[in-house]
């Protein structure tokens, strides 16, 4: 712990401090939450985004509490390589979206994203109009759908939103939507049981909705299994802008001609 706040005290004079620090529970002298203590104290690093390792299972009580004061995330060891990448992936992407609201303060969301709490499974909507297009998003993370709402904004598309498998079958049968992008994993329905539900229901209606998965598991053989799980495409988060552009117009387009 000592060794580790040297390191981060000498890249902040430098002018380089850490973006991320992913901190063990159990160390000789100061353990992990004794040093995300002296780390948060500390205004050089406070900013810093920790992430704790431990083999201690801890209750859901203990997660939200660490989770509130000290660190962005508690993960339990042995992790899966797929999990701490998800997680990494999404400390980041929250850590910079605020950096980028604090640098646009008089920016206005005209893309919203309601409560996750609320219990209704109606999807979240942003105005429709007269854009490239009206979308469905399913994705449960707040911070990926907040980020992926800023973006299909500036591309000039509308959006409803929600945040599990079951809920994005029931939008995607009502219809209306030019294509969905579908996380793969979600809770109560993954993106892969979901897409096959909406393709069965498709089948007997006699219509086809592009499916592009999203997935932070970038990883040999991924795209081939959302192919072959019905979906029309992949893209890998975290996207950029103009990835999303081309996924988006290939199969828009396709679903107009």
């Amino acid at each position: 712990g000592a060794e580790a706040l040297e390191l981060m005290r000498a890249a902040a004079r430098q002018g380089h401090p850490f973006e991320l620090a992913i901190l063990d529970m159990m160390m000789p002298e100061m353990d992990g939450i004794m040093l995300a203590r002296a780390i948060k104290q500390d205004p050089a690093l406070a900013a810093t985004p920790l992430i704790l390792l431990s083999s201690y299972l801890f209750t859901r009580e203990d997660h939200r509490a660490m989770d509130e004061t000290l660190f962005a995330a508690v993960l339990s060891k042995p992790t899966r390589q797929s999990y701490l990448f998800n997680t990494l992936v999404r400390v980041l992407q929250e850590m910079r979206s605020v950096a980028a609201e604090k640098q646009q303060p008089q920016r206005t969301e005209s893309a919203t994203v309601t409560d996750q709490s609320d219990s209704s499974d109606a999807p979240s909507t942003t105005p429709r109009s007269t854009g490239r297009g009206h979308l469905l998003l399913a994705e449960d993370n707040p911070v990926n759908q907040k980020v992926a709402l800023y973006h299909l904004e500036r591309l000039g598309y509308t959006c409803d939103v929600v945040s599990d498998g079951k809920q994005a079958v029931e939008a995607a049968l009502r219809g209306g939507y030019d294509a969905i992008l579908m996380d793969v994993h979600m809770p109560v329905m993954d993106g892969f049981e979901a897409t096959a539900q909406i393709r069965e229901r498709e089948a007997e209606q006699g219509r086809h909705t592009p499916i592009i998965a999203m997935t932070a598991n970038a990883l040999r053989g991924e795209r081939e299994r959302c192919l072959e799980a019905g979906m029309d495409d992949y893209i890998a988060k975290p996207f950029k802008k103009d990835e999303l552009k081309t996924v988006l117009e290939r199969w828009i387009q396709k679903a107009e001609a």
